[in-house]
């Protein structure tokens, strides 16, 4: 069996030229697409990097906010357990006005005061003495101890005109149950001034 060609042979290059764009057409845009695909892959993730890295510069503009606060916070708070834990040491402390009249209650008349002082007479610098407070402190003090002055030991020292009205002041004062104990540690005629008159000294505790 005999075939003719009979398609003339420049719609035959026609044809082929078109095959040939079709083909270089199609490997173009592979290429294009095996090239574009990577970079826009990478283009996507920079995005998402740069949006995570403006999110996280947020986060920590924030934490730091947050720890700045929590710093002034912290310092209040410490602050308002110092003045809390002072002041019930304070209150703790006894009503030296009512005290003091109390016993000049309780002194017979033929005797004055020549002093009157605690003992110590001021707060040690390092060991807390009894009546000081001591609480938690705020986080990461540990224990905190506050020392105020807090003295447990009265001594008073006077005259008398008569050498029994030294144990009648001690009388008195148990009775009022003002301390916890009273003792009479000196009673004797006072011969740096008036021989007529006995100076005494008290201890008193509480």
């Amino acid at each position: 069996m005999i075939h003719l060609n009979v398609i003339p042979e420049s719609s035959l290059l026609g044809q082929a030229r078109r095959r040939h764009i079709v083909r270089w057409t199609i490997a173009a845009a592979a290429a294009i697409a095996t090239v574009a695909v990577p970079l826009g892959l990478d283009w996507l993730r920079r995005s998402e990097a740069a949006a995570l890295q403006t999110r996280t510069d947020q986060q920590y503009v924030l934490l730091e906010q947050v720890r700045s606060e929590l710093r002034s916070l912290t310092m209040e708070a410490a602050d308002l357990m110092l003045q809390t834990q002072r002041a019930d040491s304070l209150r703790s402390k006894r009503p030296w006005s009512g005290l003091l009249a109390r016993i000049g209650s309780c002194m017979p008349d033929g005797c004055w005061l020549s002093s009157l002082a605690t003992d110590p007479p001021v707060p040690p610098d390092v060991a807390p003495s009894t009546g000081t407070s001591s609480r938690k402190g705020p986080v990461g003090g540990g224990d905190r101890t506050i020392a105020i002055d807090a003295p447990r030991r009265l001594k008073i020292s006077g005259y008398a005109t008569d050498p029994a009205y030294p144990h009648v002041f001690v009388v008195n004062l148990k009775e009022a149950q003002l301390f916890t104990q009273v003792r009479l540690e000196r009673s004797a005629r006072d011969v740096s001034g008036d021989a007529r008159n006995f100076q005494f000294e008290l201890a008193c505790e509480w």
